[in-house]
């Protein structure tokens, strides 16, 4: 076999992969949101290392929770964050507190892989900061500025299209999420606490 046909043959290899690859990459993209066959779906928690010098003297090494209105610090520090906690590309966040109501979002991660511990918990601080911001925009009641609340600072409830009652979205924290799969979709509740 000459030099000219091992090019000839290493080129049509080359086509042949890239095509199948590339067919790969469509199937993935219509792929239902169900986690990878037999994963084992449980609560997901968070350990963040404690870096206020404040809260150090006190005692505390870690924390549970993720800020929501600025999650970067804690997302820095969180333990595992790599470590693939829910093995699906795609999920359905349910979102209750300090809504009116249950909302359902579409969350998807970036990776075909599933979602990292850093990664949901950056989407559904996303997503709450996206709510708020919808919130502020669609509300016809006034959100009463922190400094001309009376008694408790807690905010006024909106009638916006969430109707978002008693935080600010710098109050909230996640301090965890429980997947569960119903008919093949995976729907996150989540722990909100302020």
């Amino acid at each position: 076999m000459t030099t000219q046909h091992m090019k000839y043959l290493a080129t049509i290899l080359l086509a042949t992969l890239s095509l199948l690859m590339s067919q790969a990459v469509k199937a993935d993209d219509k792929a239902p949101a169900a986690c990878a066959p037999g994963a084992v779906l449980g609560e997901i928690s968070f350990t963040v290392k404690v870096t206020d010098q404040k809260m150090i003297k006190e005692g505390l090494t870690t924390s549970r929770y993720i800020q929501l209105a600025d999650p970067t610090e804690d997302i820095a520090n969180l333990e595992d964050a790599a470590a693939i906690v829910l093995p699906c590309r795609e999920t359905i966040v349910v979102a209750d507190y300090p809504l009116a109501k249950e909302f359902e979002f579409k969350v998807v991660s970036d990776a075909p892989t599933g979602f990292t511990r850093a990664e949901i918990a950056r989407k559904i601080s996303t997503l709450y900061q996206e709510i708020y911001a919808r919130e502020e925009t669609s509300t016809k009641t006034p959100i009463i500025p922190l400094e001309k609340r009376k008694g408790l600072s807690n905010r006024n409830t909106t009638n916006g299209e969430y109707g978002i009652w008693g935080h600010d979205l710098r109050d909230l924290v996640l301090g965890g999420i429980h997947p569960e799969a119903h008919d093949g979709v995976v729907y996150v509740k989540l722990d909100i606490d302020s």
